[in-house]
C-alpha cells in the first residue's frame, strides 16, 4: 500500500512540474531556440534545428504562428498556428484590416491598410484580419491564418500618360513624359498599354518606311515614357494615351 501511494505521489508531482498546455485552443508546443529564443505575442518561425525562433524583419514568409505560452530561450514555447491570438503591431491596427509580416520590428505584424482581402501582397505573407486594433507598439487581437498564406505581386501605382504631339526628327526621342508614382522603385516593372488601338494613330501605325516606338522606365517615385523615331525621315504623331501600372 505504501508502495502504490507513493508512486501515485510521484506520479501528480511529476503531472505538476510538467508544462501546462496552452490556454489557446490552437496551439502547439515546439522547443524554444537556446539562443534567439522567441518573444511572447510575436511572430513566431521554426528554424533548420526545430526550434522556435522570433522572425527577423527580412521574412517575407515561413511564419509558423504566435508565441503565446513559454516564450524565451529555455523550455518549449506554445505557437497559436490559427484563431484568435493577441499580436504585438509595429503600426496602428485597425478592425477589419489584413496583418501581413512587420519589417521594422522583428516578429511584429504590420497592418496592411486594406480593408479587403489583398488581390497581391508584394510577396508577403498575410498573416491574419485584425478583430480588435491597437496603437503601434502594442497587442491587437487578430484572427490568424494558418501559415503560408502566401500572395503573389503587388500593384505599387497605376494611371495614365499622354504622348507628346510635336514633330520627332529622325533617330531622335521626343522629351520624355515622367509622372509621379509614389512609392515606385528603379528595380520594378511596368505594364504599359495603349488606351487605343495605336495601328490607327497617325506615327504609330504600321508603314513600310517604319513607325515611332515607345520606352516605358521606373525610377524613384516616377514612371518615364520616351517616344523614340527610328526611321529615316521626321515624323509627327497624333494624340495617344497610355495605361500604365507598376507591379512588384
Amino acid at each position: 500500500m505504501k508502495q502504490f501511494i507513493g508512486l501515485l505521489l510521484l506520479l501528480v508531482a511529476s503531472v505538476a512540474a510538467a508544462q501546462s498546455p496552452s490556454s489557446f485552443p490552437y496551439a502547439y508546443p515546439v522547443p524554444n531556440d537556446p539562443t534567439t529564443g522567441t518573444t511572447q505575442f510575436t511572430l513566431t518561425k521554426v528554424n533548420s534545428s526545430g526550434n522556435a525562433v522570433i522572425m527577423a524583419t527580412t521574412d517575407t514568409s515561413g511564419y509558423a504562428g504566435v508565441c503565446v505560452d513559454n516564450c524565451g530561450k529555455v523550455g518549449t514555447a506554445w505557437v497559436v498556428f490559427a484563431g484568435l491570438a493577441p499580436l504585438t503591431m509595429e503600426n496602428t491596427a485597425t478592425a477589419q484590416h489584413y496583418v501581413q509580416i512587420g519589417s521594422t520590428t522583428g516578429g511584429n505584424g504590420h497592418d496592411s491598410g486594406a480593408t479587403t482581402y489583398p488581390a497581391s501582397c508584394g510577396g508577403t505573407d498575410v498573416i491574419g484580419r485584425i478583430q480588435v486594433g491597437a496603437s503601434a507598439g502594442n497587442q491587437a487581437m487578430v484572427v490568424l491564418f494558418p501559415p503560408e498564406m502566401v500572395c503573389g505581386t503587388v500593384t505599387i501605382a497605376s494611371g495614365t500618360a499622354a504622348m507628346g504631339t510635336s514633330a520627332i526628327t529622325s533617330g531622335t526621342c521626343a522629351t520624355v513624359v515622367t509622372v509621379s508614382a509614389t512609392g515606385v522603385a528603379t528595380t520594378d516593372a511596368i505594364v504599359v498599354t495603349p488606351n487605343a488601338d495605336p495601328t490607327g494613330v497617325t506615327g504609330y501605325a504600321v508603314s513600310a518606311t517604319g513607325s515611332l516606338y515607345i520606352q516605358a522606365y521606373p525610377t524613384s517615385n516616377n514612371v518615364n515614357f520616351k517616344v523614340c523615331n527610328n526611321t529615316a525621315g521626321s515624323l509627327t504623331p497624333s494624340a495617344l494615351t497610355l495605361n500604365w501600372r507598376v507591379i512588384r
